[in-house]
């Protein structure tokens, strides 16, 4: 990530009243906020696919099976 937030600077070169957009802390918020949610959607993921198979087994022993 951090080789990342250093070369986005090049990828968003947007100047804002003439002054480049993103400056270095903001371009550290944006990674910092996109690897943020990266990190939620895994974690739910995780979470979600470990309730799901509970839940299947759960099932499958109530059903007899």
């Amino acid at each position: 990530m951090t080789v990342f937030a250093h070369h986005a600077e090049a990828f968003l070169a947007i100047e804002i009243y003439g002054r480049p957009f993103p400056d270095g802390m903001t371009e550290h918020g944006l990674v910092l906020g996109f690897a943020a949610a990266v990190a939620a959607l895994t974690v739910y993921g995780a979470f979600a696919a470990v309730r799901d198979l509970l839940g299947r087994r759960v099932r499958l022993a109530a059903a007899g099976g």
